[in-house]
């Protein structure tokens, strides 16, 4: 650029030579020059993005690593958990409901103790199921949740006479992406709700909604039983349950009822 410009102004820089002799082969030298520059530059670039990306699929590797160890630690868990504490759980029930069946009708205390001993056993070993089905990444898949909400609905409530509808109006590829945990506890408390429609609420008729509303997931369970006062509703009820659950999901539950109007339990994320 300085050759050129002296060049260009006819500057004299070397005495005794023709000026404008040196435009053309000035300019030259600089285009040369810059092209060495811009190729360095280009070259370093490479350089650093081919740097960037060894580091991003490096990470990309570990981190499917770390999520294929998560798998297999939570298939093991699974597989513990039926394994050892349902089968001994199981061997409990079992074993209760047989001494239940031949103790002398003269021993009514000891007869209902050993016999909710078999109904723990046998909630404990439901709770274990609904665990391992969590923990299962077959399940992850969000329609599977609401695959199961379904069943589970019509299993709890048919026997005890209750007409169950259940509705679903998002579609499959608008379900939230629900966690493990989430899945659990959202499971956990929608089930422990059908069973306080199933043994409390006396109703005839429950329905299941799920929809969505002001950007938000939400799960409604409301039967036509006889409801409660809310302001007499205490923990024992089962509502710090439900709160714990939610809180250790990431959801929020609501649960809202009045004499003789029936319950309405909200689950919303």
């Amino acid at each position: 650029m300085i050759i050129s410009m002296f060049a260009l102004y006819n500057i004299p820089w070397l005495p005794y030579l023709p000026y404008n002799n040196f435009f053309v082969p000035g300019t030259l030298i600089e285009i040369i020059m810059l092209g060495f520059i811009l190729a360095e530059r280009a070259n370093r670039h490479r350089k650093e993005k081919a740097q960037t990306q060894k580091q991003l699929i490096a990470q990309l590797q570990e981190n499917l690593h770390q999520q294929q160890k998560l798998l297999q630690i939570r298939d093991e868990i699974a597989r513990d958990l039926h394994d050892e504490v349902g089968a001994t759980l199981t061997g409990i029930a079992t074993s209760a409901k047989v001494v239940q069946k031949k103790m002398d009708s003269q021993q009514p205390e000891l007869k209902a103790v050993l016999g909710q001993m078999k109904d723990d056993s046998e909630e404990a070993i439901h709770t274990i199921r609904d665990t391992i089905w969590a923990l299962n990444p077959d399940n992850d898949a969000p329609e599977k949740l609401i695959e199961k909400m379904k069943a589970v609905g019509f299993k709890l409530l048919m026997p005890h006479d209750i007409v169950f509808a259940f509705e679903n109006e998002v579609p499959v590829n608008q379900l939230p992406a629900f966690s493990m945990e989430q899945r659990r506890n959202l499971y956990l408390v929608y089930k422990e709700a059908l069973h306080n429609i199933a043994k409390h609420s006396e109703a005839t008729h429950a329905q299941v909604r799920i929809y969505q509303q002001n950007m938000e997931f939400r799960i409604r369970i409301s039967d036509d039983g006889k409801g409660f006062d809310c302001a007499t509703i205490t923990d024992g009820n089962g509502l710090k349950n439900f709160q714990k659950r939610a809180k250790e999901g990431g959801f929020e539950v609501n649960v809202s009822s009045k004499n003789g109007a029936g319950v309405e339990v909200m689950l919303s994320i």
